[in-house]
């Protein structure tokens, strides 16, 4: 069998091993058929029919499914199985019956297909019942596995995640007893409680010892070694089983055996391998048995964790099934390989039931494997006379008269063991004359239903005849002659069936969805798909097709069209996975033509009755009669009721035409395209008569007919020209499209105005690049004027500096001389003081050292600072910076003035030391009163009382100066006095030491620091009040543009009709609106009607009268003028500020030609 096949089997048996007792066995075993131990009540039976859809046979067999412990519903084909189905499942789980404690309904089926159909039937009908709410209805289904690919997309709503997580320690548990059986199931030991002790030693002696594992170990990772990895642990032992016997030459046998130069066990083996080979045998034996003990139970230990391990990962998945979940679906083969999962999901949800849906098809052992003792039902739905389980081995093959009777399903053996089952008789599909070959065939009690009755004898569309067979002798090819080899093949019939499929195809009632073409060999399925490729079609196979084609030869899944569904692609199948399964239009490929009368499969009756009760509205079969009715068979049965021809009859539906076909060719000679071989002769949209041959009267395809229509034509082109061209190439066609693409004399003009522009272009480019090295030349000579300002700038600011520089030096030496003056009057006023008493004197005369000493410091600072004055200049002569060196010489001069102020200073001081030689007054800053008047520092100013003036400590004045600097808390490089602030007697405003005192004042360095603290706020206001500026300026641009859109965007570049704004431009300035069909003109924008290419020839904006195709360049000047007046006119509907504000300056930059 095939490698899938085994694979699902190998689970089957697995479960079935592990099955301790037989579900069901009173049904199974002993025919035994029990009610169910949970009864409906009469009236609950009775609702099952409200509508009056169920026929009384499909009503009995509802009842007995909900009634009984296991039920047998049999029927023929068409006959309402998976209805009742569907019917069954509303009944038990539907939204309305559906009570506490009822469990889930188990869906299992031996194919995905008849699974995915049986699922969307009871979506449906649950749907229906909650009034279409698809939401309420797909969380009660659960979906297992993976779905039919054709399906996959309506089944995808159905498939929850459902994944749990084991207790740790339970897995952990479980799995060290699983790795602890592989230990064992690798390196077998042996128990010398077991087994003789001499045997014993002898297996310890020719066993690797660890020491020895170890040493080769390490030599086999020296890469000098030439020993190549670890050897065997039991090398010695296979060796000495082998029959190699020790002649006493060591040399010898430690050159050929190298792993006996490892000492100290090479004695003890040699002993040993002189033991004669016939001696050896009972030890091996012996020890081979003691092995296998181990490995059987190692093997059960490892099946044991391995099946706790799985219970436990089931039961959480169980555990993670969403709580509305009413339907479970799964394959009978999900159920035999997962039933650890089964078993918890029947622990979990008890008094559930199992309906197996094509049971007849489905191996014994598959549906064994997924019982469960805990299930209230098990309905079991098929028809046991049609194709059985499939088994390849024919040994196991019941008509091998061998007993195993594997493709005999339960479904037929209980039957046939007189189980009670329902047989429904009523069929809804065959038409009449198909019913009447099957009731002489299998099913004699099978009836027809109401409208099958009342249908009339109808032909295949595009043939004389509904039931068909066409008669060929085109040999068959692949396999052998007397085998049912995979690749039989027929490939002439198979290019005939699909020539007779796209014939049916093409008349006018029939879609592509409606066929399927049949054949019992995979070989031809694929001969038959890729005539279908070549037909251009697609071919949609099932995936059961696919997998068998894949398993058998390697084909991959995914090849040609696998996948294709819908009204593009034909369906093909095997006769036996289209089980189940019906299509209107019905092709059967019988593939078989031989001389000896070979038909393989095709002589079991069951196939036959698969084949034939498919079709819905028409059948054709395609074979050698002579061949299928050489031996004796039930096809004469069938070929007696069917047409019988070497030719197909065929019939036009359109002009009557009656005609035969026996090849291929005849097809295209005499129906090329579904019809006959007389010309259409419509007359089409453009007013010819279609010169095809006879085809689907529709106007889709007489649009196709336009398309190519020859006929010859003349007409105008939107410049005048006349053409003369194809009806295809100028119907429907817009003036412009025919001027472009069809009219020669306006390509001519096109390609002539192409080299024009082309020219032109060249000439605006040159042009523009000439524009911009003139641009190169003028920003070259801009920058060199501006060079040579610079350097004239800097020269006249360096006559500035020296001017200023001798007028600080005649200043610094009229400061001097007065200073000199003040020595004299302070001199005088030392002679004065003599007067007092000494202590007095000292202390006056070094007060006047004091200020003799701070004066004279003071001019050295001043000159040491004017010299630094000088060469700064200097350094800003070379650098162009004259705003910087006249701030450094009104510094130089602001210290002339302290220099005058300091002056009055001592002058104003003179007298307090005339009248009271020592005056004591109070730190303002430590609060110390001891403080010598002469000695303080004074904080006073311009315009302040005489008595508002306070003292200060020489170091207090500094800390004061020192810690605004630290803080920076000096407003603008000022600083304030504590004093004046904290106590209010001036504004705050005046609390501002003038700098004058802290030159007086304060001490060489803070002065300094203080100068400098004062240039680096004044640097940093003016940068702070430049960005101000700056983003002012910003904003203010910002608005005038977002006005200047606004202005422009309410008139400019919009459709004239709907307002649509224009943004396309493509050359032409002959616009078309995609949105209202508008033509206006690009230039004036002037609504046209629907062409405006003759108002653009003729346009006062045009710049090239006559003539419609522009540059970007002449546009944009045109659009730029365009823009300038639209703005300027929306400017005029403003108010007077809005004007001025948008005219102030920017609009002069954008649009200068638009100011009035």
């Amino acid at each position: 069998s095939s490698t899938v096949q085994w694979k699902n089997l190998s689970y089957v048996l697995r479960s079935l091993q592990l099955m301790k007792t037989l579900p069901f066995e009173d049904q199974i075993v002993r025919l035994k058929d029990e009610p169910s131990p949970m009864l409906p009540s009469a009236q609950q039976l009775q609702q099952l029919n409200d509508d009056g859809k169920l026929t009384i046979l499909q009503h009995e067999a509802i009842t007995k499914a909900i009634t009984h412990k296991m039920t047998l519903i049999q029927g023929p084909p068409g006959t309402g199985k998976t209805f009742v189905g569907t019917r069954l499942v509303e009944a038990i789980a539907g939204p309305k019956n559906w009570r506490a404690g009822d469990g889930v309904v188990i869906i299992l089926s031996y194919t995905n297909h008849a699974l995915d159909q049986l699922l969307l039937r009871v979506f449906d009908q649950f749907k229906a019942t909650l009034g279409g709410n698809d939401g309420a209805v797909s969380p009660l289904f659960l979906r297992l596995g993976a779905p039919e690919s054709t399906k996959e997309a309506d089944i995808k709503k159905f498939m929850h995640d459902i994944k749990g997580n084991i207790d740790k320690r339970l897995y952990r548990d479980l799995k060290t007893r699983q790795e602890d059986a592989i230990a064992k199931l690798s390196s077998p030991q042996l128990n010398s409680a077991n087994i003789a002790a001499s045997i014993h030693r002898q297996y310890e002696c020719l066993t690797l010892t660890t020491r020895e594992s170890e040493f080769w170990a390490s030599k086999a990772a020296d890469p000098n070694c030439k020993w190549a990895g670890v050897p065997n642990p039991n090398f010695f032992w296979n060796l000495w089983c082998s029959g190699i016997v020790y002649n006493g030459d060591d040399d010898t046998f430690k050159k050929n055996f190298k792993l006996f130069q490892l000492e100290p066990m090479l004695s003890q083996r040699l002993e040993l391998f002189k033991i004669p080979v016939d001696e050896r045998q009972k030890v091996r034996d012996e020890v081979s048995a003691h092995q296998a003990d181990t490995l059987t139970g190692a093997a059960k230990a490892k099946m044991s964790a391995d099946d706790l391990l799985d219970e436990a990962r089931q039961a959480t998945r169980v555990q993670a099934i969403p709580p509305a979940v009413r339907i479970i679906g799964a394959t009978t083969s999900f159920g035999a390989k997962n039933q650890a999962f089964l078993k918890a999901l029947t622990t979990h949800y008890p008094n559930s039931t199992l309906l197996i849906e094509e049971a007849g098809e489905i191996l014994e052992g598959h549906i064994l494997a997924c019982l469960e003792d805990k299930l209230r039902r098990v309905v079991l739905i098929g028809d046991h006379k049609q194709l059985p389980p499939k088994v390849e081995q024919y040994i196991f093959q019941r008509s091998s008269g061998k007993g195993y009777d594997l493709n005999c399903s339960m479904f037929q053996r209980m039957i046939e063991g007189s189980y009670p089952y329902i047989a429904l008789d009523e069929q809804h599909r065959m038409f009449p004359t198909l019913s009447q070959i099957l009731r002489k065939l299998s099913y004699p009690t099978l009836v027809d239903a109401a409208e099958i009755t009342a249908q009339k004898v109808a032909p295949i569309p595009g043939f004389q005849h509904q039931m068909i067979f066409f008669d060929h002798e085109f040999k068959e090819g692949g396999g052998q002659e007397d085998s049912d080899s995979v690749s039989k093949c027929n490939p002439k019939e198979a290019e005939f069936v699909v020539r007779t499929a796209k014939y049916l195809s093409q008349q006018p009632e029939v879609q592509l969805h409606q066929m399927v073409i049949l054949t019992p060999y995979l070989g031809q399925v694929k001969v038959i798909r890729e005539s279908i490729l070549k037909a251009g079609f697609k071919a949609a196979l099932n995936d059961r097709d696919v997998a068998d084609m894949s398993d058998n030869d390697g084909e991959d899944e995914d090849g040609p069209a696998h996948h294709a569904t819908g009204g593009g692609a034909i369906r093909v199948s095997t006769i036996d996975n289209f089980q189940g399964e019906e299509a209107d239009y019905v092709f059967v490929s019988l593939v078989r033509c031989n001389k000896e009368g070979n038909i393989g499969w095709l002589k079991e009756d069951p196939r036959i009755t698969v084949l034939l009760s498919r079709a819905k509205k028409g059948l054709l079969l395609f074979g050698s009669r002579s061949t299928i009715t050489a031996k004796r068979s039930n096809w004469d049965l069938v070929l007696k009721s069917l047409e019988c021809s070497s030719t197909l009859s065929l019939k036009c539906s359109r002009h009557q035409h009656r005609f035969q076909v026996a090849t291929v060719a005849d097809f295209n000679r005499l129906s090329p395209e579904g019809g006959c071989s007389q010309v259409c002769a419509v007359k089409m949209e453009c007013g010819h008569h279609c010169p095809r041959k006879c085809h689907k009267s529709d106007d889709r395809n007489h649009r196709q007919s336009v398309q190519t229509c020859s006929e010859p034509t003349t007409v105008t082109c939107s410049k005048g020209h006349t053409i003369d061209a194809a009806c295809s190439k100028i119907y429907k066609k817009t003036d412009v499209h025919i001027s472009e693409k069809v009219c020669q004399v306006c390509q001519k003009i096109r390609a002539v105005e192409a080299d024009a522009q082309k020219e032109l272009k060249a000439l605006n480019d040159k042009r523009a690049r000439e524009a911009n090295q003139r641009a190169v030349n003028q920003k070259k000579l801009q920058a060199d004027l501006e060079k040579k300002v610079a350097e004239l700038a800097s020269m006249e600011a360096s006559k500035v500096l020296d001017a200023e520089k001798e007028a600080s030096q005649i200043k610094i030496e009229g400061l001097q001389r007065e200073i000199n003056a003040a020595k004299e009057r302070m001199q005088k006023q030392v002679d004065i003081l003599r007067k007092a008493t000494s202590e007095e004197k000292e202390r006056v005369q070094a007060s006047i050292k004091e200020i003799e000493r701070r004066t004279q410091e003071q001019v050295i600072q001043i000159r040491d600072e004017s010299a630094k004055a000088v060469d700064e200049a200097h350094a800003l002569q070379e650098q162009a910076k004259l705003e910087k060196a006249r701030r450094i010489a009104d510094a130089v001069t602001n210290r002339t003035e302290n220099i005058e102020r300091e002056k009055a200073v001592l002058e104003r001081l003179q007298g307090p030391i005339d009248a009271d030689l020592k005056q004591f007054v109070q730190c303002q800053a430590c609060g110390d009163d001891d403080l010598v008047m002469q000695e303080a520092r004074v904080c006073t100013g311009t315009g302040r009382e005489e008595r508002h003036c306070h003292y200060f400590h020489t170091d207090c004045f500094d800390g004061m100066i020192k810690s605004q600097r630290d803080s920076q808390s000096m407003l603008g490089g000022e600083v304030l006095c504590i004093y004046c602030k904290e106590a209010g007697v001036v504004p705050p405003e005046a609390a501002i030491i003038p700098s004058r005192l802290v030159h007086l004042f304060a001490s060489p360095d803070i002065a300094k620091e203080y100068d400098e603290n004062r240039l680096l706020a004044q640097a940093v206001k003016g940068e702070r009040d430049g960005a101000a500026r700056a983003k002012q300026l910003f904003e203010t641009e910002s608005e005038r543009d977002r006005l200047l859109r606004e202005l422009i965007e309410e008139k400019f570049g919009k459709c004239p009709r709907c307002g649509l704004k224009f943004v396309d431009f493509d050359y032409c300035s002959a616009i078309t609106c995609e949105t209202c069909g508008c033509g206006f003109c690009a230039l004036c924008l002037a609504d046209c009607g629907k062409d405006a290419h003759r108002h653009v020839a003729n346009c006062p904006k045009n710049p090239t009268p006559g003539e419609v195709y522009h540059s970007q360049e002449e546009y944009q000047q045109i659009n730029k003028l365009r823009g300038q007046r639209v703005a300027f006119d929306a400017l005029h509907a403003k108010d007077p500020a809005t004007q001025a504000f948008v005219w102030n300056g920017l609009f002069d930059e954008l649009m200068p030609a638009a100011r009035p």
